[in-house]
């Protein structure tokens, strides 16, 4: 896997990131890690980490960064989020399942970050092995699909993707 800058040319400051998500929207993923039972997803796995909403539930994701792939995106993501002793396997060129706009005022639809207004692009990813929460991840559980929190409890509304993405994932989209 190519090294991802983190100074450079290709690189911004803090201060110049956050002028820049006032300006545009920001391409970002949104990871929802699923255990599966044959081919029915058996359990939904979260992490619980601070919002702007407080400490909630959240699929794990973050923004898309200038020439990384979408596997590099959902790879960097998962393991830093996760831990390094999970598996999963990506297709090549993985195309989302789902689209979310997340807007900086609540709408009907879609997804809410008070912070900037975005393009949240979606997979459900099968995963093995060991979870050990890291990075903005404060906890991470595996969740029956009918049994799911509130939609009280999602950071982001991202309650709102649950359904969609199992619903790809059911129906062979990758």
């Amino acid at each position: 896997m190519p090294e991802i800058p983190t100074h450079g040319p290709e690189w911004i400051d803090d201060a110049e990131y956050h002028r820049i998500q006032t300006l545009i929207p920001i391409v970002c993923i949104d990871v929802l890690p699923v255990r599966m039972a044959g081919t029915q997803v058996a359990e939904v796995g979260l992490i619980f980490r601070p919002t702007p909403q407080g400490q909630r539930w959240c699929t794990v994701g973050g923004r898309l960064r200038h020439g990384e792939t979408f596997a590099e995106a959902i790879r960097r993501e998962l393991l830093g989020a996760l831990g390094p002793d999970i598996r999963f396997d990506l297709p090549a060129d993985p195309r989302p399942q789902y689209v979310q706009p997340y807007y900086t005022v609540p709408q009907a639809t879609g997804g809410y970050d008070s912070r900037k207004h975005s393009i949240g692009l979606s997979w459900a990813v099968p995963i093995t092995g060991t979870v050990r929460p890291d990075g903005e991840a404060l906890h991470f559980e595996w969740f029956a699909p009918g049994q799911l929190p509130g939609p009280d409890k999602f950071g982001f509304q991202q309650d709102r993707l649950i359904a969609p993405l199992l619903a790809a994932l059911e129906h062979g989209r990758s």
